[in-house]
Parts: structure tokens; sequence; C-alpha cells
């Protein structure tokens, strides 16, 4: 009989035990996980695989102290690959450290194929990042996800996101129109677009172009003639009566909708049209009486009017909604 040499041995042993631990985990088997995952961190505490299965194993019994060690041991030890990598950010994406989990997930992007589920993980983590306000991890994490899956349009769109809390508006807008290019029944990019046409430049045309689609796809929608309407405003040569024609339109399919007003009662005040501008405002901030800019159009409009108290009293109401916008910005 041949006896095996006794390293051979136990790494035979340990990775039993590591198949035996990985396959009670995934069945949720937490206590034959703990025992086989265990007996091969004894056989081989040089294993990254092992301690990350056992710190998602500590994690879902409860024992967040124990995970908390394990996962410190899988990255201070054996070698890391893509899918340790990658399970790693699901660890801390469950324990809700969301920095460390963009970290390991934007290593684990460099592999070639990356791990199974990586593409889904990343979206869903870069706009959890968003939504927590950590733009910079976030914009880092997607920086590398728009490249390694470029024809990801979540990806796309949130990476777009990213770029305009950074201040990279050109960039952003680049990566909302080819959202649209990728998936055009996504709304995101075109309400995201309409929102930063301040910084279109030469691509408003392109802009406009792509709502205009969108409204001719869903000619009953509010929502795309509404953004049509407000990319042709935009236009330096804008048609204000055929404008003037959408957003009534708008209103009709919608009336509901506060900003459609809204655009339609500065329109009219542009005109002259005071009192038909006082009715659109005023039913704007019925909707919406949050809107500062709303009120403080509505202020002038009642000065053109000769109500001065109505003015004072609109102009005050935009003062107190801008400071308290101010503050939660944090800035002056």
């Amino acid at each position: 009989m041949t006896v095996l040499p006794t390293m051979l041995m136990l790494l035979l042993l340990q990775q039993d035990d590591l198949r035996q631990g990985l396959n009670a985990l995934n069945h949720n088997d937490l206590a034959g996980a703990r025992e086989s995952l265990e007996r091969a961190a004894r056989l081989e505490p040089q294993s990254a695989v092992v301690w990350v299965g056992l710190a998602q194993t500590y994690l879902r019994s409860g024992d967040k102290e124990r995970a908390l060690e394990a996962v410190a041991r899988a990255e201070q030890v054996g070698v890391r690959t893509a899918a340790v990598e990658h399970s790693l950010a699901l660890f801390y994406i469950e324990t809700g450290d969301l920095k460390k989990a963009a970290v390991w997930e934007t290593r684990c992007m460099a592999a070639s194929p990356p791990p199974t589920g990586a593409e889904t993980v990343v979206a869903s983590l870069g706009q959890a990042l968003l939504k927590q306000g950590n733009f910079a991890e976030a914009l880092g994490l997607l920086e590398t996800a728009q490249r390694r899956f470029p024809g990801n349009a979540q990806i796309v769109l949130a990476w777009g996101v990213a770029c305009y809390t950074q201040r990279r508006p050109e960039e952003a807008i680049g990566a909302f129109l080819r959202v649209i290019r990728l998936d055009a029944t996504i709304e995101q990019p075109y309400v995201f677009l309409s929102r930063i046409l301040d910084h279109a430049g030469s691509q408003l045309p392109q802009i406009t172009a792509d709502d205009a689609a969108w409204e001719r796809k869903e000619p009953d929608n509010y929502l795309p003639v509404f953004l049509h309407a407000k990319a042709l405003l935009a236009s330096p040569n804008r048609d204000a009566a055929a404008i003037e024609t959408m957003l009534r339109r708008s209103i009709q399919l919608n009336g509901g909708f506060w900003e459609s007003h809204r655009e339609l009662g500065t329109l009219l005040s542009q005109q002259g049209r005071w009192a038909e501008a006082e009715r659109e405002l005023s039913r704007s901030i019925e909707l919406n009486p949050g809107e500062a800019k709303t009120h403080f159009s509505l202020a002038r409009v009642y000065l053109h009017l000769g109500n001065p108290d109505k003015a004072n009293a609109e102009r005050a109401q935009y003062e107190r909604l801008k400071s308290a916008e101010n503050a939660a910005a944090g800035t002056p």
C-alpha cells in the first residue's frame, strides 16, 4: 500500500472540508458549514477561501464579532483570487460597509472573465453608494465598471450620476446619452438630462432629438411631451407658440405634474401675459409648495399685476425655502 505524504494528505482533507463547508453554506446549513470550515481553517490557516467562507457563516449565524475577525484573516492571508475579492465585497455589502465593498469589487473587476454576478453587484453597489452620499467612492467604482461592462445601461447611468455629483456635467451628459443608445426605454436619463440643459452645449440637438423620439413612441405620455418642450425652451431659436402648445398638451395629459405648470407660467410671463402666468404658477405651487424658484417667479408676476403685498409674501417664502436649501447643502 502506498502511503501519501503527510502534507498531501492534509491538503486533501482541507479541500474536502472546504468543499463540504461551502456546500453546506450554500444550502444554509450553518452548523454543518461552521464545523467543516473551522476544521479546514485548522488544517490550512493560510487559505483566504476558507476564512471568507467562515466570515459568511458567522455573519449569517448572527455572530458578527467572529465574522469580522474571520474576514480580517481572509484579507491578510493566502492568494486573493477574483472570486475571493468578490466574496469580500459581498460580505461588506451585507454588513453595510459599502466603502470597503467598493474597494474589493473594484479589484475583482480586473479579472478576465470577472466573477459570476459581478456585473449585477457592481450596479447595485454603485447606486447604493450614491444614495448614501458616498459620491467619490461611487465614482471610483463606477469609473472602472463602465469601462469593464460598457453595455450595461444601469452601470453607465449610475456612472453618469456620479460624474454629475463630482461636477463633471459634460461626462454626465455623455453617459446619459449613451444609456439612451443602450436602452431607450429607461426614463431616468431623459429626466436627468432635462435638469442639466445649461451644460448641454453642442449636445442640445441630440438631447432634443432623443426627447422627440420618445414622444413619438409614447404620444399619450405627458413626460416625454414635457421634456421635449423643456429642451426646446433651452434652444436659442425657440418657437414660443409651439412650445406653449406642447406644455398645454402635457398638462392635458397630466394636470397634476407641477413642473409643466411652472414652465408654462414662466413662458407666459416672458411674453407679458401676467394673469395667465399667475394662474399657472399658482397651480404649480399648489402641487409643489416647496419649490423656491416658483415662488420667486410668482413674486415677479404679482409686481406686474400691481399686487405688492402678495409679491412680498411670495418673495419671503422664496427666501425661507432658499435658506433651507442652502443649509441642507452646506453652502452660504
